[in-house]
């Protein structure tokens, strides 16, 4: 059990199968859940990060501007693990939050879950990359009515947008089985790289750069060291 600002958090460093899990209950606020996946992303060979988030942590009060400055550190953290990402939320998802819930590989949501851009006039649309995030993620028509509207997304709703991958009361079992499969997986890593690739390069580029990552999928044969072979 770790304390991170008097908020008990739970970090299993996940050293068997190089998994980096974060936990975060209720009273927790987007710094702390950057500073503990900052902390757990320091670990090398990593093949997957695990967060666990209940209560209100993605769903910031007050100063939106300076949460948006959390949500990129924490986009910073996640991309210095270079590893797959999943995230279980069981509370609230505003604002700068969103923002923080897109810098996911994977989210997983309980049913109770609600999502929102929350205010135009709060500067987490400014502030941070949700708007590119959201157009992105859920098409620029869905994108402009939940920022103009300052509709509440249900988790039903959140899946069948695309904003989470699955609705589940256990999303955090479920999500830790995931992290496992990544870890026991070593094309999951790789796969990754290829997506990310295929955002920023032109498809010929992003084509190439996958396939040049193909011998890092199998293992080289071990070398007969026997006399006479």
């Amino acid at each position: 059990m770790r304390t991170i600002r008097g908020v008990p958090s739970i970090r299993d460093e996940g050293t068997e199968m190089n998994i980096a899990t974060v936990a975060l209950g209720a009273g927790a606020d987007l710094t702390d859940l950057t500073t503990a996946v900052r902390d757990a992303a320091r670990q090398t060979g990593l093949a997957a990060v695990l967060v666990e988030v209940a209560g209100e942590t993605l769903d910031p009060r007050g100063d939106q501007v300076a949460a948006s400055g959390a949500a990129e550190r924490l986009r910073a953290a996640l991309r210095r693990a270079a590893a797959p990402t999943v995230l279980a939320v069981t509370g609230p998802v505003g604002g700068a939050g969103l923002a923080a819930l897109l810098h996911f590989d994977v989210v997983l949501s309980a049913p109770t879950s609600t999502f929102t851009a929350g205010d135009p006039d709060s500067g987490a649309l400014l502030a941070s990359d949700l708007a590119g995030l959201l157009t992105r993620r859920i098409g620029p028509g869905r994108a402009r009515h939940l920022v103009l509207t300052g509709r509440f997304l249900g988790a039903a709703t959140a899946l069948d947008w695309g904003l989470v991958a699955g609705v589940d009361p256990q999303c955090a079992d479920r999500a830790g089985e995931l992290a496992r499969s990544w870890a026991d997986s070593p094309g999951a890593g790789l796969a990754l790289r290829a997506l990310d690739a295929a955002q920023r390069l032109p498809a010929a580029d992003a084509a190439g750069y996958a396939r040049d990552m193909l011998p890092l999928l199998t293992p080289a044969p071990a070398e007969d060291t026997r006399s006479g072979r």
